[in-house]
């Protein structure tokens, strides 16, 4: 696969996005339940927060509203938003930009946590998690992004919200990173 980087002058540096691997998929065919038990035991793990498309996001969180009531326990959902900063940067530039922020989130989120792509958003579900919690986790995802520079080419606003056994907080918390 042919790598796919990016490069602006900041501050007398190069900033150098690769996220060549970010793009690569497996393309095992499998065949039987134990083809398929080896495939999960095959993938790596070992990053945090789990990618899924639309329809496992809509799986996965109405399991997570039925937990919830059953258990008696919190999550929240958050909306991340990226709007461009830099005028030069192509649609192809921004969609690999905005890879970045995913993998970033992606290694500062739990195993337990799932994240979706939609336009200019990331979905997250993050199950288990308080309100006291949500502060912890928006820190941690601010420094991470901070560290790798990603505030230079965009403006980040986190819309959050608490879902509790008694249903979910109505009021978004809107977060300007």
């Amino acid at each position: 696969m042919e790598e796919i980087m990016i490069a602006k002058e900041t501050d007398h540096r190069d900033f150098i996005i690769d996220i060549s691997e970010y793009f690569e998929k497996k393309a095992d065919k499998i065949t039987s339940l134990k083809d398929f038990n080896k495939s999960i035991q095959d993938d790596d793990y070992s990053i945090g927060a789990q990618w899924v498309c639309r329809s496992e996001f809509k799986t996965i969180y109405n399991f997570t509203r039925k937990y919830i009531k059953t258990y008696k326990t919190y999550a929240c959902e958050m909306m991340i938003s990226f709007e461009p900063i830099l005028d030069y940067l192509s649609e192809d530039d921004w969609d690999v930009v905005l890879n970045e922020f995913g993998k970033i989130m992606q290694a500062s989120l739990r195993k337990s946590d799932v994240m979706m792509l939609d336009g200019d958003n990331i979905y997250l579900l993050l199950p288990e998690l308080s309100e006291q919690d949500k502060i912890t986790v928006v820190n941690r995802l601010r420094n991470n992004l901070l560290r790798a520079g990603l505030y230079e080419v965009a403006n980040i606003h986190i819309d959050s919200q608490i879902m509790s056994p008694e249903g979910e907080f109505m009021t978004w918390n809107k977060i300007a990173v």
